[in-house]
């Protein structure tokens, strides 16, 4: 039963939001009167929607800084802490304020940055107004402007000029544009970049971390007296049941340390990958014309159903270890500069229509040319799920249709540390590129040490089976040969 609530003064309302449910404001609305509901609109409209966290504030007031960066775990609250210091920063310069929002792509930028359950456009619909959602563009009510771009394509960088800049995620933002977003950080006079993300290893985020005119919030634990980034079990916003859930499943664990403390966590000595062997390149212009285009499906019932069968503890068990494994699927080309080039890589715990329909509908939106499975423990499980697809693709706008696909089943004879080997020879050749910064299965690849530590590598299996089809790679010796080039030839022009 909810609480009772007496009618107070509107802007009383407005100034202790915190302490009302949706519901309860609603209530209240509809006992105003109509003067009284134009006037807490007038106020809503300036009225912070939440309380922010210690880290969650940026001290523009502090004039030694000249880029905040937010390192943090999954959950900390690093969307909210942009979106609010975009906001104040067009509240603080009013028609003086030019701001930059950047994020790995065009599709992040939108889903996350403005449009996302705490993206400035939905946090702020009052203030950012005439909001243009194909070009990323809005007003804020003082005059100030934002524009929000991907950064896939660097040269986009190359010109405005700003007063403040906001980079969500920038471990996985091309650091071409970050470095030319900054040459035109230049407007105003206390002009500054506020960048928030995860930490994934990557060298020159790192370096910008230590610079001396960088500000990183941290905390001092009280246990240990050292300074500590903000972790996800900072946040007392998030459900505490799921909190709890996170830390018992990856508390200690290398992935828990990352996306749950915020550390940045280096390379395993003697992984088959390193932060080195993976070339980027973001930019679609840029890319070959493609000869062929295979689609791999690492299923989840690989080595996954062998494990549940000798090791659990029960039937309920056995049954819970199968649903709670990923499928993964990957996309990758051979170009005509005979290297191969990831186009797309996702892992889910998918049930067999799910993900069958997702391989369909990377078939179709990358122009593939097969689709690939490993046939052993559930290869022909998924030929038959796929030719069994037959449903209305959204997205596509076409129906999908399975049944006349061309897919091809591959036996794993060797264990797939050594199917990787190859294959990371090519990595370490630079003749695979990655078309994004693919974090999680950059992860896998560069915690990939021996089969038995291996077990949930499953975006790292569907990039080895895509590449080892493409290449004609041998299984039986080292021999590496590219294989004979397709009459039909594919230009790629993607919008992600």
């Amino acid at each position: 039963m909810g609480r009772i609530i007496t009618p107070v003064h509107t802007a009383s309302i407005v100034t202790s939001l915190n302490e009302f449910t949706p519901d309860e404001i609603e209530l209240l609305y509809g006992e105003m009167s109509p003067d009284e509901q134009q006037e807490f609109d007038t106020l809503l409209k300036t009225a912070p929607p939440r309380a922010l966290m210690p880290h969650q504030y940026v001290p523009i007031h502090l004039g030694w800084w000249e880029v905040y960066v937010l390192v943090g775990g999954r959950g900390v609250g690093k969307t909210v802490t942009g979106a609010y210091a975009v906001r104040d920063h067009c509240k603080i310069f009013k028609k003086k304020a030019r701001v930059g929002i950047g994020a790995p792509t065009n599709a992040d930028v939108r889903d996350t940055c403005l449009e996302g359950e705490t993206g400035l456009i939905t946090m702020f619909p009052h203030e950012f107004v005439d909001y243009n959602r194909s070009l990323g563009e809005a007003r804020h009510i003082d005059g100030g402007i934002i524009k929000a771009m991907g950064t896939e394509k660097p040269k986009r960088w190359n010109g405005p000029q700003w007063s403040m800049l906001w980079f969500d995620e920038l471990a996985l933002c091309n650091q071409a544009a970050w470095d030319d977003a900054n040459m035109g950080l230049r407007l105003g006079d206390r002009p500054y970049a506020v960048c928030t993300t995860t930490p994934k290893n990557r060298k020159w985020v790192k370096n910008l971390c230590l610079e001396r005119t960088t500000y990183v919030p941290q905390y001092l634990d009280p246990d240990t007296g050292k300074r500590r980034l903000p972790t996800t079990f900072d946040n007392k916003f998030l459900p505490p049941r799921r909190v709890e859930w996170l830390r018992n499943k990856y508390g200690g664990t290398r992935l828990g340390r990352q996306e749950l403390d915020g550390l940045f966590i280096d390379d395993i000595e003697g992984a088959k990958w390193n932060r080195r062997m993976i070339i980027h390149e973001t930019d679609n212009s840029l890319w070959p014309k493609f000869m062929k285009i295979y689609v791999a499906i690492d299923p989840a019932g690989s080595r996954t159903r062998r494990t549940a069968d000798q090791n659990a503890l029960s039937e309920d068990d056995r049954q819970n270890q199968r649903k709670n494994a990923d499928t993964a699927i990957a996309v990758v080309g051979l170009g005509t500069d005979s290297k191969f080039y990831v186009l797309y890589v996702k892992s889910g715990q998918w049930s067999p229509t799910e993900w069958a329909t997702i391989a369909i509908e990377c078939y179709h939106k990358f122009n593939g040319d097969k689709i690939v499975a490993e046939k052993n423990y559930g290869g022909e499980m998924v030929e038959s799920t796929i030719r069994g697809v037959n449903v209305m693709s959204k997205e596509l706008g076409r129906q999908l249709v399975g049944k006349y696909l061309p897919v091809t089943l591959v036996t794993a004879s060797k264990g797939k540390d050594i199917r990787a080997e190859p294959v990371s020879s090519l990595y370490e050749q630079h003749k695979v590129i990655h078309t994004r910064y693919f974090a999680e299965a950059e992860d896998q690849m560069c915690a990939f040490v021996d089969a038995d530590d291996n077990e949930g590598a499953d975006m790292v299996d569907a990039i080895v089976w895509a590449i080892t089809e493409l290449a004609g790679l041998s299984m039986g010796d080292s021999r590496i040969y590219i294989a004979p080039q397709d009459q039909r030839l594919t230009f790629m022009n993607f919008k992600w």
